[in-house]
């Protein structure tokens, strides 16, 4: 639903709202709302599912260029350890 995932997302409901419609505009998401359920659905289309394939290898290559090749083996691991730390965080807050 678009209000859950404004509320996962730390985004307000306008700002999401926003972004959903230039992704609906360019054919990686559709919006659908179901008879007797409340709010909003959102799909990621086959174009969608694409564009995030093609991403992949870029984004990956960009993390490794710029956090695993500069960061030391000790700030790795405090990295991942504050990861660990902020996702528990957010989904105890989501409870």
């Amino acid at each position: 639903m678009q209000k859950n995932l404004a509320h996962d997302m730390f985004w307000s409901k306008a700002r999401l709202s926003q972004q959903l419609t230039r992704m609906q505009a360019r054919g990686l998401v559709e919006r659908s709302t179901e008879t007797g359920l409340a709010g909003v659905q959102i799909s990621m289309t086959p174009v969608g599912r694409d564009a995030i394939r093609a991403a992949e290898g870029v984004h990956a290559d960009t993390i490794r260029r710029n956090l695993i090749e500069v960061a030391s083996e000790e700030e790795l691991d405090a990295f991942v350890r504050l990861a660990d730390r902020i996702a528990e965080r957010v989904a105890k807050n989501r409870e």
